[in-house]
């Protein structure tokens, strides 16, 4: 069995439900004849719908109810005629629909014959009924029209009806009409028109019945055959003529640029004779194929020839697919570059096969199985799924309603059924073809390996690879996405998008610099620089530990922690009140209050001079204490109750300077006189009996003694002395 091609075995897949109903058409098949391989590479077929029954497609609003066959441009694109849902004819050219029958007001137009032809610059020819007559239709509006006079003949000639309208891409108009030479309504002769310009003003005679050909005389009334194929370029005509030999078992022939090529009932070269021919086909290059019977047995009469020779004929195996008798061709169409597409029914017509062959010198032997109805389905939305199962191939058996562009595509219309419970709906669509991978090297490949690797240097595109083919060229490329953006995976060189390319990866990156650099706005991991993201950002930052917690040495906001900042430092802080009160339970050093730091806790400590020394005014428990002293240098004088008594000053041995003794007097040192002299000694106690206007002091300022007399150095100074004196010990050194 033929290998099918690359590009088709690429996209075939088992179908899941859909293919219940393939299934019980294959085995009715198998039933007919049809070989097991045939079944074995069911495949789900790419395609895109054109058109489809019951959609609303671009100028039209109401929905297609049929489509008819298609007639391919050399742009690539497809026209065609139908009818919509209510009744309207449409025109179809390229994407949408250019032109309604009601559109035109002056006469009825209805119904439309399966043949048709257009540009693509929008002209178009088809046969509608005009008025209820058989008729041809411009995009000029009427051309020609059954029971009127016949153009070019004499007057009283008039045509019978105008069939198979066909137009170059030039926009000339062909067709043809049957003629009754005594004005009736019988044909009797027919013609192939001519009309460069679509209209009826220049209608001319190509071909007509008593025309002499090859010696012969085309014969009447269907010396023209229907069956005709004009050359896009105009310089190839190729049809089956009825010639007047005197018999009808060998009167037919096959027609090409003047010349009567092939004769019925006359050797074809494999052993038997032509019998009779059907369709026929031709491009501008003059390469020709025809199709019919053979005078041989009927399991293998039908035939297509190239150019006169045979090539395929009926029970042969094409691409794994047996023509099993009855077998018929359906259609021919035959590109510029020599390709054909074929299609048969067989196996007593439950099947139709389309195939396409890609060596024009070997027809059969290339001839690859695009499709069979009742088995392959169509992925009509790109996910490699089969969406709909195709019924039926509509061929109407018109040779110049070619199928076949030059781009390699075939338009088929197909009855499909997506298995919605709508049942079949007819349906225009689009199958890419390829004959890569056959291992050839075709026109338009630059290479052919003939395998499905698209790793190596000639992938199953067979062009030679490069970067932007979108296939990953093993060894020389580390990615290829086929464009050409350095915004994605895949920069521009086929190089693996990477962070510090410089090249911003959308969606994956915020930014790339190209640099190594983590101290700018934009460090190397390519994540727009940020508070938290563990890089210090030169003159924004002034730390960055990559977390969010408050207690360490960097806090939230990339700011260094400090005593005093309200976050406590764990191992360095105790404490942090975020002030500089050093009165309250976290002085300014961070440390919690204690007694013996040197701050006094308000509150909580009555003074605190830095050290846990007692008898130096503040205890080691932060408590004030009184002042030491010993009993020497008191009054030495007479010491009688309720007497005055002078006594002589003795000298102080305190050993708290300016302190008080033990009756309350100062001791020691005082400060100097105003004369320049010191005084030493002791002033008496107060007064139990006589206070002054303070407690413990006379009216005049000075210690009132017990004994009632006032002693000399008392007074008012040395009241002051003893006042510094207790200041002093209770001042504290800060830290």
């Amino acid at each position: 069995m033929a290998a099918r091609s690359t590009f088709l075995r690429a996209n075939r897949r088992r179908t899941s439900l859909r293919a219940a109903a393939a299934r019980c058409l294959c085995v009715l098949a198998v039933s007919l004849g049809v070989g097991p391989a045939l079944l074995a590479n069911a495949a789900v077929v790419p395609a895109e719908l054109v058109a489809r029954a019951g959609d609303i497609p671009l100028g039209a609003t109401v929905p297609l109810a049929t489509t008819l066959p298609p007639f391919t441009l050399p742009d690539g694109t497809a026209a065609f005629t139908g009818t919509l849902a209510d009744g309207d004819v449409y025109v179809f050219i390229d994407d949408q629909v250019v032109w309604l029958s009601s559109n035109e007001m002056m006469s009825m137009l209805t119904g439309t014959e399966a043949s048709m032809g257009a540009t693509t610059t929008g002209g178009f020819i088809y046969g509608p009924s005009v008025d209820g007559v058989e008729a041809v239709w411009t995009h000029n509006g009427l051309l020609a029209m059954g029971g009127t006079q016949a153009p070019v003949y004499p007057a009283g000639v008039v045509t019978t009806f105008h069939s198979r309208p066909t137009m170059v891409p030039t926009g000339t108009a062909y067709w043809v009409a049957g003629l009754d030479l005594t004005g009736g309504g019988t044909t009797q002769e027919r013609v192939l028109y001519r009309s460069p310009t679509a209209s009826p003003a220049d209608v001319q005679v190509v071909l007509a019945t008593g025309d002499m050909v090859g010696g012969l005389v085309i014969d009447s009334p269907t010396g023209i055959d229907l069956s005709y194929q004009i050359s896009d370029d105009e310089t190839h005509h190729v049809a089956v003529l009825l010639m007047d030999t005197g018999s009808a078992i060998n009167d037919g022939h096959v027609f090409l640029d003047g010349a009567l090529l092939h004769q019925e009932n006359t050797p074809n070269g494999t052993g038997d004779n032509w019998d009779n021919f059907d369709l026929v086909a031709v491009n501008n290059a003059g390469s020709y194929v025809f199709s019919g019977d053979t005078t041989g047995v009927v399991a293998t009469d039908e035939f297509i020839a190239r150019n006169g020779v045979i090539v395929i004929r009926e029970g042969d195996v094409l691409d794994g697919v047996t023509l099993t008798t009855t077998a018929v061709v359906r259609f021919l169409s035959v590109a510029e570059s020599g390709r054909v597409a074929h299609a048969w029914s067989h196996a007593n017509g439950a099947i139709e096969s389309l195939f396409y062959a890609c060596d024009p010198t070997d027809l059969g032997g290339s001839s690859l199985a695009i499709l069979s109805t009742g088995i392959d389905e169509l992925d009509l939305d790109g996910d490699g799924v089969g969406d709909a199962l195709v019924t039926d191939l509509n061929a109407s058996g018109n040779t110049h309603g070619d199928v076949l562009t030059n781009d390699g595509s075939i338009y088929l219309e197909v009855d499909i059924d997506d298995m919605s419970g709508a049942g079949p709906l007819a349906a225009m669509v689009r199958i890419p073809v390829s004959c890569c991978g056959n291992g050839i090297l075709d026109d338009g490949e630059e290479c052919d390996d003939g395998n499905g690797d698209d790793t190596d240097a000639c992938p199953t595109t067979c062009t030679v690879a490069e970067c932007g083919d979108a296939f990953v060229l093993a060894g020389i490329e580390e990615c290829d996405d086929g464009n050409m953006s350095n915004l994605d995976a895949c920069l521009v060189g086929c190089v693996a998008a990477m962070c510090g390319d410089g090249f911003l990866w959308a969606g994956v990156e915020f930014c790339d610099d190209g640099n190594g650099d983590d101290t700018d706005g934009c460090p190397s991991n390519c994540m727009a620089a940020s508070c938290g993201d563990g890089f210090v950002w030169a003159g924004v930052e002034e730390c960055d530990d990559g977390n969010t917690e408050p207690t360490d040495a960097c806090l939230p906001g990339c700011i260094a922690a400090t005593c005093g900042d309200g976050f406590v430092w764990a191992g360095t802080e105790e404490c942090d009140d975020a002030n500089e009160d050093d009165t309250d339970e976290c002085p300014g050093n961070c440390l919690m209050a204690t007694c013996g730091d040197g701050f006094v806790w308000t509150g909580m400590e009555e003074c605190d001079d830095g050290n846990t020394d007692d008898g130096d005014g503040c205890t080691r428990t932060c408590t004030m204490e009184a002042p030491t002293s010993d009993s020497s240098g008191g009054s030495t004088g007479s010491n009688d109750t309720g007497s005055e008594s002078t006594g002589t000053p003795g000298t102080s041995t305190s050993t708290s300077s300016g302190g008080l003794d033990e009756s309350g007097g100062s001791t020691g040192l005082l400060p100097p006189m105003s004369d320049g002299t010191t005084s030493t000694g002791s002033t008496a106690g107060p007064s139990e009996t006589e206070p002054g206007p303070f407690p413990g002091l006379d009216d005049d300022g000075g210690c009132a003694c017990r004994s009632g007399r006032r002693a000399p150095g008392s007074g008012v100074l040395g009241l002051l002395v003893a006042s510094l004196g207790l200041g002093a010990s209770r001042r504290r050194r800060r830290r």
